[in-house]
């Protein structure tokens, strides 16, 4: 299904082969594949588009750089499936939402930053 656009990139998700498209509006031709190794059940992408995530089943959260197609950060998010994501409008911070009852706060800059390798939530926010 279509999950998002930003700029000139379109986002699709192949649900049952865990593959992310990118297709550019000016071919009809996918741009990028990026396979995942779970099932993916929430994107979003950065306003520019220059960063495309993904929320896996495994609590899981995927951050691609969307003009190469490198996957910058893979980091466990929550105790159980992703089902929320999305950015605060200035994308200063990635919020997601789990079916672990909990909303974190994530920064924008530590999530990207490929030199951070621990990545912890800014705030959490549980029931």
């Amino acid at each position: 299904g279509l999950y998002g656009s930003a700029g000139d990139t379109l986002t699709c998700v192949q649900g049952k082969k865990s593959n992310i498209h990118f297709y550019n509006w000016s071919k009809e031709t996918t741009s990028l594949r990026c396979a995942t190794p779970e099932k993916i059940l929430t994107t979003t992408v950065s306003r520019e588009g220059s960063f495309f995530f993904a929320g896996g089943e495994s609590g899981k959260i995927y951050c691609w750089e969307t003009s190469s197609g490198d996957l910058v950060k893979v980091w466990k998010a929550h105790y159980r499936s992703v089902t929320a994501l999305t950015l605060l409008d200035d994308d200063s911070f990635v919020l997601s939402g789990g079916k672990d009852a909990l909303v974190n706060c994530w920064s924008f800059s530590e999530v990207v930053d490929e030199d951070a390798l621990d990545v912890q939530p800014f705030m959490t926010w549980s029931e």
